[in-house]
């Protein structure tokens, strides 16, 4: 299909072309037949080396090309629509999903450049360390929410783009520097893949939980949780609940005994009081037996604490 080696590609599904174009500046456009024949629509050549090629457009109407020096280049059906100067040169570039962002890497700063929107004049520099002059790879993730641009020494650097000039940095395993990243979301997780530019080659996976998914998680937990202390406070009221009726058990084995003292005690206790009647009653006896009438009535009386009427008398 080409003279020469291909260096960039995009598809368009929905309306079934297939894009390429060569390193030396070859562009051409395919028709897809039956998912097997591709049939050429058209053709044109740029004047440098395509670093990007991509449709852009609410029907994919424009095909956007990304030169390395000569900047930004539209076409359509084969004729040149426009040319746009960027600053620097263009190592890699990426779109955001709805195509309102795109992210360069500055080749000549050896930073990422963020145009929004995409057709904007002027970037938004977003600043990483510099080291080797690779050409590095950048993506959108978390739904466009973040850029993720690969860097030396095995890192990648993730910029939420509602707050860019605070990035974060993920960590391979490794001082090799990343070249291809590409980013990907799911229903539950947002995916990173980033692969080395060293031997042996190595990708990494990242993923992270998306918003829905994070509260769902926090659910989980927090229903876990409250099982969890359910099942800690029933434990403890089982506990005291066995020690109660340990002690109830114990309270019932010794009211037997407890009664039987009480019973004893109402014997014993009737038992002096009967002696202690038998014992007066004897006494008042033996007084009423050896004493005259008289002097019983005042031994009586000073047992009471009375005095016999001739001593009340004598006091007076």
């Amino acid at each position: 299909m080409l003279d020469d080696p291909v260096e960039v590609q995009a598809l368009d599904p929905p309306r079934l072309r297939f894009a390429i174009a060569s390193q030396s500046g070859q562009v051409r456009m395919f028709c897809i037949r039956d998912l097997v024949t591709l049939s050429p629509l058209w053709s044109f050549r740029v004047d440098d080396i395509p670093r990007d090629i991509s449709f852009q457009g609410s029907r994919s109407e424009a095909l956007i090309i990304h030169t390395c020096c000569t900047g930004q280049i539209e076409s359509d059906t084969g004729t040149l629509i426009r040319k746009a100067a960027l600053d620097g040169s263009i190592g890699s570039v990426a779109f955001g999903a709805n195509g309102n962002l795109k992210a360069i890497y500055n080749l000549s700063t050896g930073h990422f450049d963020l145009y929004h929107p995409a057709d904007s004049p002027t970037a938004t520099t977003l600043t990483v360390p510099v080291g080797k002059r690779f050409i590095k790879q950048c993506a959108f993730a978390e739904e466009g929410r973040t850029l993720v641009g690969a860097g030396d020494n095995g890192t990648l650097h993730l910029f939420p783009l509602d707050d860019v000039p605070q990035g974060k940095v993920l960590l391979g395993e490794g001082p090799d520097a990343f070249y291809a990243v590409t980013a990907d979301t799911t229903v539950d997780y947002h995916f990173i893949a980033a692969g080395e530019s060293e031997e042996p080659a190595t990708i990494f996976i990242w993923k992270k939980p998306t918003r829905k998914r994070a509260a769902e998680n926090r659910k989980i937990k927090k229903l876990q949780a409250d099982k969890e202390t359910v099942a800690h406070r029933a434990a403890k009221q089982d506990v005291e609940t066995k020690a109660l009726q340990a002690q109830l058990a114990k309270t019932e084995e010794l009211l037997p005994r407890a009664r039987t003292r009480t019973y004893y005690s109402w014997i014993v206790g009737g038992g002096i009081l009967f002696l202690g009647i038998l014992l007066l009653r004897k006494e008042y006896r033996i007084l009423r037996g050896h004493m005259s009438e008289s002097e019983y009535l005042q031994y009586d009386q000073s047992a009471l604490g009375r005095w016999p009427a001739e001593e009340q008398d004598a006091k007076i």
